[in-house]
């Protein structure tokens, strides 16, 4: 049915300690059990929890295999997801029990080590590359220029400085006596050895970086070219070899390491599990949380395990009210409605007094949507989108997640703008190649306000029936029936809504009786909440806090009711205005097209069309989703939404993937 969870019921399981492994593992490959964690029997000491044979001997010593593992696989393009023989991990339960992690470790970090070895030693080739890269360009530089390089480096009381300059300004300081050449940015200086230092200190001081070791060479200029350029293609040589060696043993590596993270991740979910479970010498106790659909199929798992040596109760649906506010909570709605769920997780879990509001928050962010975005064309994109964006996380993840539901809303929002669009007559923001069904939003602005209203009407005013339907189901019915969000103030709002649309459509204003009938006595009711959930719904006082405070709390709700409700259905205006905004882009894209040219058929135009409407989903887009969230979060989550749930979350030793 809609708009209600799983029945996740309270279990307790009893098997025999010797089928505990086998148990474990198929457990975790079911994902059946979210195991119950709040342990209050501490009965069982020390030496026990020692006795209990965990698998991990060393839970530091997996922890550290784990993450070598995952930080060797995260610069390949292995993982822990793709090892083939995932399911043999599972079904070889002594192996997996009984696995010596220090040789383990020392294969992880001998591994490890080798790849670190190799990005050093590539480092280190790689930067002798480039210096020897320099070295050949600076000697090139100079041998086009006719400098013979021995000749200047053998001469006894003349000093050689080279290198390049950003600023010759200050050559003017240097000794007219000494030579210097200046090729580009290229300065060659020949001076006395004893003025070397101060000429150095000048030419600084002007951004010059000396590259005199650069070009230090034994031979001849062509000589010096060749050994530099020999040298060159022996460091590639060197780096090839490396790059061969390490790419002919990365497979093996990767798939020891890959094969590593999965075993390790299974040991290291397996006892952080057991820190749940309560034991003796001869029994396991778990306790935990299962979906009542799943029931069978955990019997089943039970048989497997342990045959028919174990206990299994499932609570009744009156003995799990004993739990109430600490059942986790897992939605279950259609096909149609589940990628929504997105939007609800978003701002939390319904608690368990609390019906899902999946279904109308679907339907809610999906309209709201298509009044902003409204455009046949352009939704159109938008489904394209949402559809390769849904394909893209299904084959990415093998199942329904995060991204795949994104893809799927956007492909529901770009049919609400589909459907809008052709209510509004926009196509790819041209408004004048199909007839309005209902109105174009630009030539009636105040009907298209009037429509944003009424719908903020319809939403708050289910916002404020899921709030009194949430407040039955808690037990709070004085709230319910008598509060602001409860049936009072859904009077007030309602009866305060049909006052003024019949005053805009039939200039009626409403009578005494009128007024004191759906205004004043819902007011009234709500004053006197206090003294009428005591009497018919066994409140515990009168006045919880007194009667001048509860007076005054009153007086300041009924104030804000009025308030609240006002401004809650005025902030739905502003779908109209991103609506008018969505056209107004609209109208500006085809006017700059018009000024490309008035006939709109010139190469010009049409690219002045196609860039304005790639901005237009881009950015009317990105508001629209945003604008829309807005207002279903603050305007009709606020209405009824708590969201202190907790999530399902069973125990599963599958990956994430």
């Amino acid at each position: 049915m809609m708009f209600t969870k799983a029945d996740i019921r309270r279990v307790g399981i009893v098997i025999p300690k010797s089928d505990y492994r086998e148990f474990i593992v198929r457990l975790g490959r079911s994902g059946f059990i979210q195991i119950d964690r709040d342990i209050k029997d501490e009965s069982a000491g020390s030496e026990k929890n020692i006795a209990m044979a965990s698998i991990a001997a060393d839970t530091a010593i997996a922890q550290s295999i784990a993450a070598s593992a995952s930080e060797f696989l995260s610069g390949t393009d292995h993982g822990a997801d793709e090892v083939s023989s995932y399911d043999s991990i599972l079904e070889d339960i002594p192996s997996l029990f009984s696995r010596d992690q220090a040789a383990d470790l020392r294969d992880a970090d001998h591994i490890k080590m080798k790849k670190n070895q190799y990005i050093k030693v590539r480092a280190m080739i790689e930067k002798q590359i480039e210096s020897a890269d320099l070295r050949l360009a600076e000697i090139r530089i100079l041998s086009g220029a006719g400098i013979d390089l021995p000749v200047l480096q053998s001469m006894k009381y003349i000093s050689c400085i080279y290198g390049t300059i950003s600023n010759t300004d200050r050559l003017n300081d240097i000794d007219e006596k000494w030579f210097y050449i200046i090729n580009g940015n290229r300065l060659l200086l020949l001076l006395p050895a004893e003025a070397k230092d101060n000429a150095l200190k000048i030419l600084r001081e002007s951004g010059f970086d000396d590259l005199i070791d650069v070009i230090k060479t034994e031979h001849s200029i062509d000589g010096a070219e060749k050994a530099a350029a020999d040298h060159i293609k022996d460091l590639n040589r060197k780096l090839a070899r490396l790059d061969e060696y390490y790419n002919s043993k990365l497979p093996l590596w990767a798939e020891k390491m890959a094969y590593l993270q999965a075993v390790y991740s299974v040991i290291l979910k397996i006892t952080g599990a057991e820190s749940a479970l309560r034991f003796s010498d001869e029994i396991i106790v778990i306790n935990g949380w299962v979906d009542l659909r799943d029931a069978d199929a955990l019997e089943r798992v039970l048989h497997d395990s342990c045959g028919e040596h174990f206990y299994i109760n499932i609570a009744t649906r009156a003995e799990n009210r004993r739990f109430r506010g600490r059942i986790p909570i897992l939605l279950k709605n259609s096909r149609l409605f589940r990628p929504f769920e997105l939007l609800v997780r978003m701002m939390g879990f319904p608690g368990n007094s609390e019906v899902d509001p999946t279904p109308l928050a679907a339907i809610a962010y999906v309209i709201i949507f298509g009044v902003m975005f409204g455009d046949a064309g352009q939704g159109l994109v938008l489904i394209a989108a949402g559809y390769i964006l849904n394909r893209y996380g299904m084959k990415k993840h093998q199942s329904r997640n995060n991204i795949s539901d994104f893809g799927t809303i956007m492909i529901w929002c770009g049919i609400s703008a589909v459907t809008f669009g052709f209510l509004y007559g926009s196509v790819f923001s041209y408004e004048h190649l199909l007839p309005a069904l209902l109105f174009h939003p630009m030539e009636n602005m105040m009907q298209l306000f009037l429509m944003a209203i009424m719908m903020g009407v319809v939403f708050i005013s289910s916002g404020l029936i899921l709030n009194i339907i949430n407040g039955i189901i808690a037990g709070h019915y004085g709230e319910s029936f008598f509060g602001t969000r409860g049936a009072a103030g859904l009077a007030v709002y309602v009866s305060f809504i049909f006052f003024v649309m019949r005053y805009i459509f039939s200039g009626v204003f409403p009578d005494a009786v009128e007024l004191a009938a759906s205004v004043v006595l819902p007011a009234v009711l709500f004053c006197i909440r206090g003294p009428l959930d005591y009497i018919l719904f066994h409140g515990e006082k009168f006045f919880p806090h007194g009667l001048f405070e509860y007076t005054v709390e009153s007086i300041i709700e009924i104030i804000e009711m009025f308030s609240g409700f006002l401004g809650n259905t005025i902030s739905f205006i502003r779908a109209g205005a991103f609506a008018l905004s969505h056209a107004g882009l609209s109208i500006a894209v085809f006017t700059l097209a018009g000024i490309v040219n008035p006939s709109m058929m010139s190469a010009g135009s049409v690219t002045v069309i196609v860039f304005g409407n790639i901005f237009i989903i881009a950015l009317e887009g990105l508001v629209c989703a945003i604008q829309s969230m807005r207002l279903e979060y603050y305007e009709f989550f606020g209405k009824f939404f708590k969201g202190d749930g907790i999530g399902f979350t069973p125990f599963s030793l599958r990956f994430n993937r």
